[in-house]
Formats: C-alpha cells, sequence, structure tokens
C-alpha cells in the first residue's frame, strides 16, 4: 500500500487497480524491500542476517523514470551511440543485484543505471505502457531468471573457512 501511494504522489491522477501490471512487481519489490531493509526483533535485519553485512547496493524508487546502460554486446561496439537508455525501474533481481528495468513489454536486467535529474524523474506516458508481468510466457520472456551474470570465485578465505575438497589441490 506504501509504494502504491507514493506512486499515487508523484503521478498526479494515476489510480492503481488491481489488475494493473504493476500490482505483482509492487508486490515482488516489497518482499525485497522487507528482506534488505525491516528490523527483526533481534536488532537486524534478515539480510545481515544471512549475508553478515548492511545491504549497500544503489535502490531508486518503484516506478521512478531513470537510465539503465544497455547490457548487449551489440551496445558496447557502437562507440559514436549511447549505451544509456531511458526506461522504468522496477526493483532488483535478489540473485545478481542487477537492477529490473522495463519498457512496456520487454523488461531488462542491467548492472548500472542514473537517476534523472528531480523534475524528470517521473513519466507516467511511460508507466501507464507497462505490461510486463514478472510470470510472462516464453514469446514474452522477462530475463529475470536466477542465473546471476556475475562470476564467483572461491577465494583463499572460503578454502581456508569450510575446507577444501578432496583432490583439490
Amino acid at each position: 500500500r506504501t509504494i502504491i501511494a507514493r506512486l499515487e504522489e508523484v503521478y498526479p491522477g494515476l489510480k492503481v487497480t488491481p489488475d494493473s501490471a504493476l500490482v505483482p512487481w509492487m508486490i515482488r519489490h516489497a518482499a525485497w524491500l522487507l528482506t534488505r531493509y525491516r528490523i527483526l526483533p533481534e536488532g537486524k535485519t534478515s539480510y545481515y542476517l544471512l549475508k553478515h553485512k548492511e545491504y549497500s547496493g544503489e535502490v531508486l524508487e518503484f516506478g521512478e523514470t531513470c537510465w539503465g546502460r544497455d547490457p548487449t554486446p551489440a551496445a558496447q561496439q557502437a562507440k559514436m551511440e549511447s549505451s544509456w537508455e531511458t526506461k522504468i525501474w522496477l526493483g532488483k533481481v535478489e540473485a545478481s543485484d542487477e537492477h529490473l528495468l522495463v519498457e512496456g513489454g520487454v523488461v531488462t536486467k542491467v548492472r548500472a543505471v542514473r537517476r534523472k535529474p528531480e523534475g524528470q524523474r517521473w513519466n507516467q506516458v511511460m508507466l501507464n505502457n507497462v505490461i510486463a508481468l514478472p510470470w510472462a510466457s516464453e514469446s514474452e520472456r522477462m530475463l529475470d531468471e536466477a542465473k546471476s551474470s556475475r562470476r564467483r570465485y572461491v577465494t583463499k578465505k572460503m578454502v581456508q573457512d569450510h575446507g577444501a575438497t578432496p583432490g583439490c589441490s
């Protein structure tokens, strides 16, 4: 309800209905926020209890218009073109901490976002065009898979803490 109230505050005239494509994204984002920021009776967040550190990633407001860097190799090769695209921020991916951005029916995962100036952060036309759902069919692939785009490494400290596997040198 808080996310809906904030959206209706920054987008005058917007009325979020239960059948809106934004509602499932709001529920998903609210759960993500609770895990990282709600303080439990023990005085710590769920994220802290899992990771032994506070969450320090970048978070934008739900429904905010921002720039996201196109992660495709083609965008990185086009040096004369801007690799930053204007999209709506929906939240973050649990496994890889990437940002979820949407434009119409296409959701994209990006590692880098930039906030727009205060007066340009809310684009109601773009928000009204959001039709993508978190459980989209194969033809409308969402790109929010559990696999991470960040490579994981086994460090010496991990081997010391947990021990080496048999046959590992």
